[in-house]
């Protein structure tokens, strides 16, 4: 085994994992944001004389076409959280735009088969490790307590194949951990690019475009741009207004 593969191996695990973590800020960041996206829409049709009611009532089959299979909303937002396999609404050149999505019927890669089972046998060595029904007696109910919230978070990385989780927790409990490092490097190469447009993805999500504002005028040009999108009306700006 070449040095500098493990060197590899690790960088890619890095780039991976902040790809994640991003990816989960982002979808936070944006689902945090509805509330007041949905407010300073409201304020922003209302300054401007326009019926929000009437508006969606007129463009109710635009409406329709834009939000199919969109999953409703707990704050009624007009800029739905999206998830992977949703149909989402952004900014995109005035039109909606989809990444990617994996088939039904997507078939595996070797290398991603190989990578599942080895990761799966790992999975199994962490269980007999910290699952709550193999913690030793003698621990603390504050080290159960520990474990038993490290098995979660390792069950729910290995059902998300955030792999990179599981090496986490075998490191800190001294359990071994695969060395195909150039095949675990392509897989997570494949992972990364998977990765990449769906953040992007979501970055254009109206929720998120608003909480990136840092003045009014930003805000309502994301408001233009939300209303020109979805009911393909053009609001002018006005002369108090600041270009950004």
């Amino acid at each position: 085994m070449a040095a500098s593969d493990k060197a590899k191996w690790k960088r890619t695990i890095n780039q991976l994992r902040f790809l994640h973590e991003d990816l989960e800020f982002v979808q936070a960041i944006a689902k945090q944001a509805g509330a007041d996206f949905q407010h300073y829409y409201e304020d922003f049709c209302r300054d401007r004389q326009i019926d929000i009611k009437e508006l969606n009532k007129s463009n109710a089959t635009r409406i329709k076409e834009l939000y199919t299979e969109q999953e409703p909303s707990d704050n009624n937002e007009q800029s739905p959280r999206q998830t992977e396999n949703e149909t989402a609404i952004v900014v995109h050149d005035g039109q909606t735009s989809d990444y990617e999505v994996v088939p039904t019927e997507y078939q595996m890669t070797q290398d991603e088969l190989e990578v599942h089972v080895m990761f799966s046998k790992l999975f199994k060595r962490l269980a007999l490790k910290i699952h709550p029904d193999k913690l030793d007696n003698k621990l603390t109910e504050e080290e159960k307590n520990d474990m038993i919230g490290a098995f979660k978070e390792v069950n729910r990385a290995f059902k998300e194949r955030k792999y990179f989780i599981l090496l986490d927790y075998a490191d800190q409990y001294n359990i071994a951990t695969p060395r195909n490092y150039k095949q675990q490097n392509r897989w997570m190469k494949r992972e990364i690019n998977k990765l990449i447009p769906i953040l992007d993805h979501e970055k254009k999500s109206y929720n998120y475009l608003f909480s990136e504002c840092d003045t009014d005028a930003e805000k309502n040009q994301v408001m233009r741009q939300f209303i020109a999108q979805v009911f393909n009306i053009h609001i002018p700006q006005k002369n108090s207004e600041e270009i950004f």
